[in-house]
C-alpha cells in the first residue's frame, strides 16, 4: 500500500532576481530564488509573456544542481526576445 500527504497552501519559492516589475538587459537572464522551508527536490520553471499566453520556458530543474545553502539560481538557456514576462 502506498501512502502520501498533500499539504495545500505551501508558500511558493520567493523570486529574488530579477526584481518584480524590474527591467533587465540580459537576453539569457539568471533567475535567483530563495529555498522555501519545505525544500523541494525539483522546481518547475515557467516563463510566459506578461498577461499570459504560451510559455517560452517550461521545465524542471533539480535542487541538487541549482541550489546552494539558502538560494537557487538558474540561467535561461534560450534567447528571450524583448518584452514582459511572468
Amino acid at each position: 500500500m502506498t501512502s502520501f500527504t498533500i499539504e495545500a497552501g505551501l508558500a511558493p519559492p520567493l523570486l529574488i532576481s530579477p526584481a518584480n516589475a524590474g527591467t533587465i538587459d540580459q537576453m539569457y537572464p539568471a533567475l535567483t530564488w530563495g529555498i522555501p522551508i519545505w525544500a523541494p527536490a525539483n522546481y518547475n520553471i515557467v516563463l510566459e509573456p506578461a498577461g499570459g499566453g504560451t510559455a517560452l520556458v517550461d521545465l524542471w530543474v533539480g535542487a541538487g544542481s541549482a541550489c546552494g545553502v539558502s538560494e537557487c539560481s538558474w540561467t535561461v538557456n534560450q534567447l528571450l526576445p524583448d518584452g514582459g514576462y511572468q
